[in-house]
């Protein structure tokens, strides 16, 4: 487990999957993420790296070749080298070189830094193949806890953007 803070907030990231597994808040004492129960959900956050969701068999086909990934592709089920660490944030590195598994050569780079109360995720994510295009999905999957407090229900929370959003939606089989 790896932990950065700022004043107000203590952060720890899980190397298994570079997940975060708690977001603290010191001055009120209330914790944001899930805190994993495997009766109902045995992950907090993972990172979603190249498929999001659970492939059809578990099975993609790419020129031909079937390639079998676990339910949200690849990163989750990683132990993530630490490449960069400070006391507000931290940068872990996925590298895929396995083309028997996935058929692209590829690298995410993940960097966690807090300030004050804020959190910030950056994915850089590189094709490292000169010869062909990379095709992947990413995405976070944080699960947050609710309610925070007991005079609450999960009908007290919603979710509102800064400014109207527009949603993409891709047919990537039949």
């Amino acid at each position: 487990m790896v932990r950065i803070e700022s004043e107000e907030l203590r952060v720890d990231i899980d190397e298994l999957g570079a997940q975060l597994s708690s977001i603290y808040n010191k001055k009120n004492g209330l914790e944001y993420i899930w805190q994993k129960d495997t009766s109902y959900w045995a992950s907090s956050s993972p990172v979603v790296f190249p498929v999001i969701g659970k492939l059809n068999n578990l099975t993609m086909r790419h020129e031909g070749k079937s390639y079998t990934l676990k339910s949200n592709g690849l990163i989750r089920y990683k132990r993530l080298e630490i490449v960069d660490k400070g006391d507000r944030f931290v940068t872990f590195l996925f590298k895929h070189e396995d083309l028997n598994v996935f058929p692209f050569l590829c690298s995410v780079e993940l960097t966690y830094t807090v300030d004050r109360n804020t959190v910030k995720v950056t994915a850089i994510i590189r094709n490292d193949s000169d010869e062909k295009s990379l095709y992947y999905f990413y995405a976070g999957h944080p699960g947050f806890r609710i309610p925070l407090s007991q005079n609450e229900n999960c009908n007290d929370y919603y979710i509102e953007f800064e400014k109207k959003e527009n949603i993409c939606i891709y047919d990537v089989c039949e």
